[in-house]
């Protein structure tokens, strides 16, 4: 076909892709002398693409927008005894958006999308909806601008559609839950493949994968991972627009392209007037700044201080399981100065930690592992129980996850687990069986959840999985120490049951967060560390002063 011309005017010199709507040639206008993209289809015996031809050239030529591919001329013509209709469009010097795989630059992704919602709104504006927005429909010039073509199954207000009511038309992987259902479509469809595009462009695949009827089944059913999830450095607000644009229900995403645009300049907008001083909370942003700003992001574009404190609290635990560490190999002048109380086993012989275990249970040497309950009263006992109880049971039913009754008895659970825990403590120990079994409990979801998630190699989960557990033992251990500390819970078995208070409503915080919220992960172990030392001290408040 290389050489021919349609209907004595449009040379064909090149073939420049095909697909299931036809082949792109490239040609020449021999009678305005121009190069021009011809798009022949490619089984003439099929009315309805060619009427869709015919159709696609209807919706484009009523479009005179930058960011829209132009329609020249449209018609039939014969080609080697075949009957062929033809389209023929502005030529672009340019590349699709998914022609490169990998991630595109913020910046990028953000300039390009706010192009993409300019040609959006110029369709839905003469009530056009394109019902195929997916990157290989979006043209990159060499220049940088984005031009949208390829309008084969756009609808047009008041046009009687190609596609019955019922029947699916479009990509499975960027197609809206109500087109995978089959029902009226209207501009908001197009933004939710909008934000498809999006969350390819920035993480480097689209938001769900599979066959064509899963894909269809996640778009209709289930929750797209977060951006930042997989790949931190996106700035929040971006995340959110991107998840908004993805929500199930139309009536939840912006409601137009205009819309849509403006939030997103308005996720670069504070790059362009940053000033000397920050606003709110110059902490939490100057942290953001520091830790979240990559060589493709501007200074200032990380503008969401919610959780930025929390990574710089989370480490705080951690920081005193490494310096509490060292005991164990040098018991006799560590435990001889400050953590006298707090470490009464490591130095057996001074008086002053070892009289009220030795004159309250003299075999205390003999037997360690003394239960709790002959060195705290029962008063001690109860709020081991009842604290964990109620910070389960009120998160549970805070973040919604079940109803009060269930989120009770769960609660109670945790509550007599920590307690019996408690029992089982002796002066020596630095972790009780709780502490034990919910870091190794925390270290299992981890692995088990990034085995179960995309482009996460098995052994970055296993080292994870393992750093969490281990994260949580020496963050205990330190969490008893500054309990013991800073509160009345001096004897190594009541600073334990505190901890183990705290442990419970901050490892619960976290999951709840990440399952729950759009908060990432260093805000979340903030917070649950937080929770974690409150919780923690105030048990350690609340317990009745050491008897002597």
């Amino acid at each position: 076909m290389n050489g021919a011309k349609l209907a004595g005017r449009y040379e064909l010199s090149g073939l420049i892709g095909a697909g299931g709507m036809g082949e792109v040639w490239r040609g020449r206008d021999l009678a305005l002398e121009r190069d021009v993209a011809v798009k022949l289809i490619s089984r003439p015996g099929d009315d309805k693409l060619a009427l869709r031809l015919r159709a696609e050239a209807r919706a484009a030529a009523a479009l005179s927008d930058p960011h829209v591919v132009s329609v020249h001329d449209v018609g039939e013509t014969s080609i080697d005894g075949r009957t062929v209709v033809y389209l023929v469009m502005e030529l672009v010097n340019g590349r699709p958006l998914g022609e490169k795989s990998g991630r595109a630059a913020v910046e990028d992704t953000v300039r390009w999308g706010v192009q993409i919602c300019e040609g959006l709104q110029a369709a839905h504006g003469a009530g056009i909806v394109h019902r195929d927005i997916k990157p290989a429909n979006i043209l990159l010039t060499e220049a940088g601008r984005i031009k949208i073509c390829d309008f084969g199954i756009a609808r047009q207000s008041g046009f009687q559609g190609l596609t019955t009511k019922g029947s699916v038309t479009g990509t499975p992987a960027y197609m809206s839950p109500e087109q995978a259902r089959g029902e009226e479509l209207d501009a908001r469809s197009d933004l939710y493949g909008l934000g498809c595009v999006l969350y390819e462009l920035l993480t480097g695949a689209p938001p769900f994968s599979g066959t064509g009827w899963e894909i269809l089944a996640q778009h209709a059913n289930q929750a797209p991972v977060p951006v930042r999830t997989r790949r931190p450095e996106v700035p929040a607000g971006l995340d959110r627009l991107v998840l908004r644009l993805l929500s199930k229900d139309v009536a939840d995403r912006p409601s137009s392209a205009a819309d849509t645009a403006e939030l997103l300049r308005a996720v670069v907008e504070p790059a362009d007037r940053r000033g000397p001083a920050p606003q709110p909370t110059p902490t939490a942003r100057d942290t953001a700044g520091r830790t979240t700003r990559t060589a493709a992001e501007p200074p200032g574009w990380v503008r969401e201080p919610g959780p930025a404190p929390g990574p710089a609290s989370a480490p705080g635990p951690g920081r005193g399981a490494r310096s509490a560490e060292p005991p164990k190999s040098a018991e006799p002048p560590k435990s001889a100065e400050p953590p006298k109380s707090a470490e009464p086993p490591k130095s057996a012989e001074p008086p002053k930690s070892a009289e009220p275990p030795k004159s309250a249970k003299p075999a205390a040497a003999a037997a360690p592992h003394t239960p709790v309950v002959t060195n705290m009263s029962i008063g001690a006992a109860w709020l081991g129980f009842l604290l964990p109880a109620v910070s389960v049971s009120g998160q549970l039913v805070g973040f919604g996850v079940m109803p009060g009754v269930w989120a009770g008895v769960v609660g109670v659970a945790i509550g007599v687990v920590v307690w019996f825990s408690s029992l089982l403590v002796g002066e020596r120990d630095w972790v009780s069986a709780f502490g034990a079994l919910l870091s190794l409990t925390a270290g299992v979801v981890v692995l088990v959840c990034l085995l179960l998630a995309p482009h996460v190699p098995w052994w970055k989960a296993c080292l994870a999985g393992a750093g969490t557990f281990l994260a949580l033992l020496f963050a205990a251990f330190g969490m008893r120490r500054l309990v013991t500390a800073v509160s009345r819970a001096k004897e190594s078995e009541a600073a334990v049951l505190a901890c183990d208070v705290g442990m419970a409503a901050g490892v619960l915080a976290a999951w709840l967060l990440l399952a729950r919220t759009e908060l990432v992960v260093p805000g979340a172990l903030g917070v649950g560390a937080g929770c974690w030392l409150l919780f923690g001290c105030v048990a350690g408040w609340l317990m009745p002063p050491r008897r002597a």
